[in-house]
Order: C-alpha cells, then structure tokens, then sequence
C-alpha cells in the first residue's frame, strides 16, 4: 500500500472527512470555510480516488467506494461557495456562485440527502 498502513487508517481518514463536513453543515458561517476546506484538503491529501495507489490499497478504496463517493459528493454540493459580499455580485451570481450561508445550506441538503439513500 502507498497511502494507507491498514484498513482501519482508511475508516480513521474517512471519519475524519464526514466529521468535519458535518461540523461545516451546522457550524457559522465564520467557520464554514475552515471545517469545508478541512475536509476538501483532506479528500485530496490521501488521493481518494485511487490515482497514487497500488492494486491492494485500490482493492480497499473499492470496498468502501460509496462512502468515499458521498464524501465528493457531499464537497461538491458547496464547491462555487465565496465570500458573502461577493456573492451579492452579478457576476459572482451569473457565475453560479454563493456565500457561505447558502453553502451551508447546500451542504446540509446534500448531507440529508446522502443519509436517506443509505
């Protein structure tokens, strides 16, 4: 394996990414950003998506393939989040882009929604 030592790392690191988009779908919007991109950096850091890793440690992202999906999925329901002033711009608002309570929002919707499905 390349990232991860065990199984069990695996689930720590995991943990790790659910708790702090949890923390980020309830926290204010003064601390959004911090536990949201907590949460992103981490997804990326450990290569989630298997790009760096070997046959056995891809073998043990497989088997947990659905929670590491909701995770992205959970991180891309407040991706085009920006600061607040600036999603009062037009142009931020023609681009698609939200401030933080919107991302909270989006985020605790896509939470629930993950939740449901399982």
């Amino acid at each position: 394996m390349t990232i991860f030592n065990s199984e069990s790392e695996l689930l720590d690191v995991l943990g790790q990414i659910e708790a702090k988009l949890a923390s980020a779908s309830t926290c204010s919007t003064d601390q959004f950003s911090k536990h949201y991109n907590e949460a992103g950096a981490l997804f990326a850091f450990y290569a989630l998506d298997g790009h760096e890793s070997d046959d056995e440690e891809f073998a043990l992202l497989e088997k947990q393939a659905k929670r590491i999906k909701n995770i992205e999925l959970a991180l891309q329901s407040a991706s085009n989040v920006c600061a607040e002033e600036d999603a009062l711009k037009e142009s931020y608002i023609q681009a698609g882009r939200y401030g933080p309570n919107e991302a909270i929002k989006r985020l605790s919707q896509a939470l629930l929604s993950l939740r449901d499905k399982d």
